[in-house]
């Protein structure tokens, strides 16, 4: 049996972007994403500064864990 695959599209305002090039990664801490997962990202974020980990992050901390 195959997993479900869902695609979506989000967006996300500039100031966020901005936000996090600045090293403000209020995005994550204040996700829906667990608490082991935000650790992770925010963690990495310090290190991946740019703009496609950024993207990676942004759908990673809008999406419900399950």
């Amino acid at each position: 049996m195959k997993p479900d695959l869902e695609e979506l599209c989000k967006c996300f305002p500039p100031s966020l972007l901005d936000a996090w090039q600045k090293g403000d990664y209020a995005m994550l801490t204040d996700s829906k994403a667990s608490t082991y997962i935000k650790g992770i990202l925010i963690e990495k974020a310090k290190q991946r500064q740019g703009r496609r980990f950024f993207g990676e992050a942004f759908i990673a901390s809008r999406i419900e864990m399950k």
